[in-house]
């Protein structure tokens, strides 16, 4: 006989395993389509504190160029600006918008 937080987890794992493996996420204000990797890098974002691409790339375990590929599509799609570190011009830190 299975325990309670287990007979619970079980009832609840089809959604928790949805949640984790949505492949889609729709913008709540327009309605528009995001990938699950846009809105991962949304995730990690700070709205006050801007994040180099180079350590979003290395906490997410992908390389620069396609980092960089990911946040141009935000960028592109109004999510996000990009913008030089005036203490460095070499570094473009990718604040959330």
């Amino acid at each position: 006989m299975l325990s309670g937080d287990v007979h619970k987890l079980l009832a609840l794992y089809p959604r928790i395993f949805l949640a984790c493996h949505t492949r889609h996420v729709r913008d709540p204000k327009t309605s528009d389509v995001l990938s699950s990797h846009q809105a991962s890098i949304l995730d990690h974002l700070d709205d006050i504190e801007p994040t180099s691409l180079m350590t979003l790339a290395m906490h997410m375990g992908v390389t620069a160029s396609t980092m960089s590929i990911g946040t141009d599509r935000l960028v592109r799609g109004g999510y996000i600006t990009r913008e030089r570190d005036p203490q460095d011009a070499r570094r473009v830190p990718t604040p959330a918008d």
